[in-house]
């Protein structure tokens, strides 16, 4: 009984509200192989590949009236990279995932830095400076 017990204790640490993460402790609040990768193996690498990184810019954002043939893809990515994941389309203006864009359970990413990064052509820092 006291196993039993100490098992309900110990596995409701960290609890904060929310059952899926409840058993993640990002503490450094940022991805990594070596941090999501020890239990989420290959994740990464399904998430690269996955539908929501890799669809087509111009399929995206489809309520948008953005006209990508006329403005461009760079114009694309400066007005609607911010609310992309990373990587498929944007990794070849140096835009990486960023995993915690979403994921991130304290409070501490700042999405409008990595925003305004994007919006100013700074691609390769702005997944950076929302830490």
């Amino acid at each position: 009984m006291l196993l039993l017990v100490a098992a309900g204790a110990y596995s409701s640490l960290g609890y904060a509200g929310n059952d899926q993460i409840a058993s993640h402790y990002m503490t450094k609040g940022e991805w990594s192989d070596t941090v999501c990768g020890g239990c989420h193996f290959d994740v990464y690498e399904n998430v690269n590949h996955s539908y929501h990184v890799q669809v087509n810019m111009s399929r995206w954002s489809p309520l948008t009236n953005f006209d990508l043939e006329t403005s461009g893809e760079e114009e694309w990515v400066k007005e609607f990279g911010k609310y992309h994941p990373g990587g498929g389309p944007l990794a070849a203006y140096g835009i990486g995932i960023d995993c915690m864009m979403c994921h991130e359970q304290y409070g501490l990413y700042d999405f409008e830095a990595r925003a305004e990064k994007i919006e100013n052509g700074e691609y390769a820092d702005a997944n950076e400076a929302a830490w």
